[in-house]
């Protein structure tokens, strides 16, 4: 379904898009703008990756409408992918993950460390959050390190990214993990592995959670 997006004479191709990211639809509809029926890209600082833009022409009733359509990676953005990365950033051990690596990459045996959690229960969250462009993964010989996938091709992923960066950091249990972090980083990925993925004084990581 279409949206349709009031917009003032003289607006550019690339304000358009802002507006419907800042909306969070994939499609809108807006007064003849004169705008290129044509494929384009827009990007901006604002807009993570290439957005492919398609322009169409309608007419209805006399009047001139044209249709934006806003791709990312080849794909359309619409609620689907709204729902999932809202679901993968709803749960709160997920978004304890996020702000862990809000602080920069870590081991996927740091956050075992740090969460206290079953490796396949964390293993679970952090597929959920690669899945939703939330986070990405980096393979280096045995290890798999994660970080914030800021540069992601959902728009709904950047801007949850970028949100959450000013959420619950005065949080208790997100202060603690940012101690437990900020220790794991210090005592190193190997080391933790060594002592069967605890940090010290914490025991070993508990089942489901």
């Amino acid at each position: 379904m279409e949206t349709m997006v009031i917009v003032t004479a003289g607006v550019t191709l690339l304000a358009v898009v802002s507006g419907m990211l800042e909306m969070g639809v994939a499609s809108a509809a807006i007064p003849f703008l004169g705008l290129p029926s044509t494929a384009r890209s827009a990007s901006s600082p604002e807009i993570p990756g290439s957005c492919k833009i398609v322009v169409t022409d309608h007419y209805s009733g006399g009047t001139v409408f044209q249709f934006v359509h806003c791709r990312y990676g080849g794909r359309q953005m619409g609620l689907r992918d709204y729902e999932t990365v809202l679901k993968a950033a709803a749960d709160p051990t997920r978004v304890r993950i996020l702000k862990i690596l809000e602080g920069g990459e870590m081991c996927v045996c740091q956050v075992i460390a740090i969460l206290s959690l079953g490796q396949s229960t964390v293993s679970k969250h952090l597929f959920l959050l690669r899945a939703a462009g939330l986070i990405k993964d980096r393979r280096d010989r045995k290890w798999v390190h994660y970080s914030l996938d800021r540069g992601s091709d959902s728009p709904y992923a950047t801007r949850m990214l970028r949100n959450l960066r000013s959420w619950l950091n005065e949080d208790p249990v997100i202060a603690k993990d940012r101690e437990r972090a900020a220790m794991a980083r210090t005592i190193g990925p190997i080391a933790i592995c060594e002592r069967k993925m605890t940090l010290p004084g914490r025991r070993h990581p508990a089942g489901k959670r």
